[in-house]
């Protein structure tokens, strides 16, 4: 380990957990690089500046209870989208640091009914922002009008299992049965689901898949990185649409199960 950026507050000795790592998007408007953005279980929010070690920012939305699970920047770095245990997706100004809108269900209005466990922004359009939970939804939001404009119910997400790549969502759901999913963005239709041993392999009752917590693509698109529980493993596929998902690697047996990966 390089060294170590602590989590600066305590509450009587106990250390709430840190649930999710984001490098801040380089922009020409970057004023300052090398910043690593990470969202704690107490609802407090932190910008470390890595190359000095030094807290630039830290902030909370003071609604004791409330917990952030996941984060994710927009592709131009100037807002990032929040997901939390009150069910809401909240939408920040990276340069001001203020709320510019919480996206939540109500009054008629479609929205998660449980915890929000994985939010993306769609490059290709940065009005789109997609979130996933205990609810075993996937929404589609658009951040015009603040409204739902797409869901798909199946995928339980537990954790950051959700990317997209090519006009295809991935879903990593927690689920010793169906825990792979590839989804069409346009259509917000199932594509397929990825066998977890492999296409060649023939599901049976006594080999059952992990239950997943991360599930994401290479940045060339070309490999599929996921890993869960019960087994406690990580697996690589191969992502080809002609070819299918064929695992070319992976690690088994591990002591603890993957909650997140990145590359």
């Amino acid at each position: 380990m390089a060294f170590l950026l602590p989590n600066p507050k305590k509450y009587d000795g106990f250390l709430f957990p840190i649930t999710c790592l984001r490098w801040r998007p380089v922009t020409p408007e970057s004023k300052v690089q090398n910043v690593l953005v990470a969202c704690s279980a107490d609802g407090s929010l932190y910008h470390w500046h890595v190359t000095s070690k030094k807290l630039m920012h830290t902030f909370e939305l003071g609604q004791y209870g409330n917990q952030f699970f996941c984060l994710d920047f927009s592709p131009d770095g100037k807002q990032f989208a929040l997901g939390a245990k009150d069910k809401t997706v909240r939408i920040m100004d990276e340069y001001t640091k203020t709320l510019v809108d919480t996206l939540e269900g109500g009054m008629g209005a479609l929205g998660h009914s449980n915890r929000v466990f994985s939010v993306k922004y769609v490059k290709e359009d940065p009005n789109l922002l997609i979130s996933g939970g205990w609810d075993s939804t996937i929404l589609l939001w658009d951040l015009r009008s603040s409204k739902v404009v797409k869901s798909f119910y199946g995928p339980h997400i537990c954790g950051d299992s959700l990317d997209l790549r090519n006009g295809k969502i991935l879903a990593g759901s927690y689920s010793n049965k169906d825990n792979l999913y590839s989804i069409d963005l346009e259509s917000f239709e199932l594509d397929h689901q990825i066998n977890w041993y492999g296409e060649e392999f023939k599901k049976t009752e006594d080999k059952k898949p992990s239950s997943l917590y991360s599930a994401l693509y290479t940045s060339d698109g070309k490999h599929i990185i996921a890993g869960g529980a019960s087994p406690n493993e990580v697996r690589i596929f191969k992502n080809d649409p002609e070819e299918g998902h064929k695992v070319v690697s992976g690690i088994s047996d591990l002591n603890s199960c993957p909650l997140a990966i990145d590359v």
